[in-house]
């Protein structure tokens, strides 16, 4: 089955098949993506270009930043396209896969570090082992995810077939209902993984991995790659080793954590919930300052004072709670923030509940726990030599320096308003004037910095300048990321400004680029008719812009007819087709003779046997 059929199914079904697509499928694709391309398979490390940035010793390389932005816009535009969207990213997203590779640089750099720190260090058979294992696992991760949202579908599926049985079994809805079904329900992981991968089944696939791997790993930006992955499941296995999992400590996995919390969820959540904490330290009653300060409320909108019972084991995976779990009964907890978010926790007690079955279920439970104690250990770890790659990271060009802390703005959730907008405009100082390799960069932080300083910063004359940036960005940034939707927030900026003549420019092109018609550009038509007279109220007067936007408009109306035509003309004859195709297997049914079953032979009766009548 096509990859276009199976979307028309899912879609049929229930939502779009993107989901579908786009989540599961990709399988492999970081693999395939950062070598797929044969130029990228002949790298060496001089194609590395220079570092872009040393922690300790070890480089990031400018090439490789470049690679990850490439792949990952690459599987974007891929699922918008699935998505029945048009292939454009906006300066957001744009900005985002920077961000994200130089998060993911420095992410790698610092589990090369931390890795040396613990000796750490991978062989080629190890590296090979772990490729293959991640792989494998985001197979079955895939297959996972197809099977529950092809569960989700075929039910949604369902639902509509019985819907349209009410009102008719015999409609047509009904009979394309039940189709799409059947469509949905022949789908295996299978057959898409083959139409993902060349023909290969996900067995076949691992093996040509295992087959191309050496010459693969011979690629440094695939190998540099994995070296990191490879390390990082090493550091895991190293933390997991220094697990307690004797019983008296696997027992207290199952403890019952009760204790009650004040949350404070409003701006500047990490401050005002330091002030509350002060109170309670200087001997407020904690449940009263619960009920005059926690933002969480009941039903009733009253403050929320109930316990809450959570297991050790699920706190321990989590290092939000690390201070609660260093609490005995009675005792208050510091201020934990959790996203834009702040707590503070009161332990009431802890609760042993250990399975009478503990000794069946341990060894498992010591598996899992390792594995959990380990993954929070090398997350902790790794939260802490970010931090101290923000002073330690050597910078080689400060385009990606720029990215990485604009990036690193973007994740704390605790500033105040005045401290975002110090950081903001010191972003924007810095992307005014910057010497680098990817000049890309100091355009999108510096567009996408302006629109957020226009949102955080209060009416005044420093909010007014920020207008005239925000025309010059507009002209920097629209050749980088030309989105149509970038295209029209820059017209109705012009228009707002007065600039009726450049305004009418970027119309144009809108309307030129509106091909072909249909559903996706229909959206884009009606906009440039809504902005058009206040364009050209503002424009030259006599100026021909006004008339080729309205040809424009008139051609793709026209085109528009002329397709919709097109459409129903194939609709027709197809519908013509179908019945044809009928009536021509009706009236050969009703030629073929009539097969009668053949007529049963009377048994023979049985032989009597002859008389005696002497007898």
């Amino acid at each position: 089955m096509s990859i276009t059929k199976l979307r028309g199914c899912f879609s049929y079904a229930g939502p779009p098949v993107a989901i579908l697509v786009g989540l599961v499928l990709i399988v492999g694709f970081l693999w395939q993506g950062r070598q797929g391309d044969r130029a990228v398979n002949q790298a060496s490390e001089a194609a590395m270009g220079p570092p872009a940035f040393t922690l300790d010793g070890y480089n990031i390389y400018q090439g490789e930043l470049r690679n990850a932005v490439d792949a990952q816009r690459q599987q974007l535009t891929m699922q918008k396209t699935q998505a029945g969207q048009l292939p454009e990213l906006t300066p957001a997203e744009s900005l985002g896969l920077y961000a994200q590779a130089a998060i993911g640089a420095l992410e790698q750099a610092v589990a090369m570090v931390l890795a040396k720190k613990q000796g750490i260090e991978v062989s080629d058979e190890e590296l090979s082992n772990w490729v293959l294992h991640a792989e494998r696992d985001r197979i079955a991760g895939s297959q996972q995810t197809f099977d529950m949202i092809k569960q989700f579908q075929v039910s949604a599926a369902q639902r509509r077939i019985d819907a349209a049985k009410k009102k008719d079994a015999n409609s047509a809805e009904t009979k394309e209902a039940t189709k799409a079904l059947d469509e949905v329900t022949k789908m295996t992981f299978e057959e898409n993984f083959k139409g993902q991968s060349g023909g290969l089944t996900p067995d076949q696939y691992v093996a040509s991995l295992t087959e191309t791997l050496p010459k693969r790993l011979g690629d440094p930006f695939f190998r540099r790659a994995a070296e990191a992955g490879a390390a990082n499941a090493e550091l895991n296995a190293k933390y997991a080793e220094k697990v307690d999992t004797s019983d008296g400590a696997l027992k207290k996995t199952y403890d019952k954590f009760v204790y009650h919390q004040i949350g404070i969820t409003e701006a500047d959540a990490d401050a005002k919930a330091s002030e509350v904490l002060k109170k309670i330290r200087g001997g407020m009653d904690f449940m009263e300052a619960a009920r005059q300060f926690t933002d969480l409320k009941d039903a009733k909108g009253n403050a929320n004072l109930d316990e809450v019972t959570q297991p050790r084991f699920d706190l321990m995976s989590n290092a939000d709670y690390a201070g609660l779990l260093m609490l005995k009964p009675g005792e208050v907890s510091e201020v934990a923030t959790i996203g834009e978010s702040a707590y503070i926790y009161k332990l009431a007690q802890v609760k042993p509940d250990v399975p009478k079955d503990f000794d069946k279920v341990k060894q498992e439970r010591a598996k899992t726990l390792k594995q959990r104690v380990s993954q929070a250990e090398v997350a902790k770890a790794t939260k802490a030599a970010m931090q101290a790659a923000k002073k330690n990271a050597a910078w080689k060009d400060p385009a990606w320096k720029l990215v990485t802390d604009y990036a690193q703005f973007q994740q704390d959730a605790a500033l105040s308003k005045a401290e975002k907008i110090k950081i903001l405009k010191d972003l924007l100082a810095r992307s005014k004037d910057v010497a680098t390799d990817s000049p890309d960069i100091p355009v999108l932080v510096r567009y996408t910095v302006i629109n957020q300083l226009d949102v955080e910063l209060p009416e005044g004359d420093e909010k007014k300048r920020l207008k005239a940036d925000l025309l010059d960005s507009y002209l920097l940034v629209i050749d980088i990321a030309p989105s149509t939707d970038l295209r029209f927030q820059y017209a109705e900026e012009l228009i707002r400004a007065g600039q009726g003549d450049k305004a009418l420019e970027i119309l144009l092109d809108n309307a030129q680029a509106a091909a072909p018609p249909g559903p996706q550009t229909a959206p884009i038509i009606a906009r440039v008719e809504r902005l058009l007279p206040r364009a050209a109220n503002l424009a030259t007067k006599g100026t021909d812009v006004v008339d080729q936007v309205q040809k424009e408009i008139a051609a793709w109306r026209t085109d528009e007819v002329e397709s919709k035509k097109a459409a129903e003309e194939i609709e027709r004859e197809n519908k013509k087709q179908e019945e044809e195709l009928r009536k021509k297997e009706a009236a050969e049914k009703a030629k073929a003779p009539e097969i009668k079953p053949p007529t049963a032979t009377p048994p023979t009766p049985a032989p009597t046997p002859p008389s005696n009548p002497g007898g």
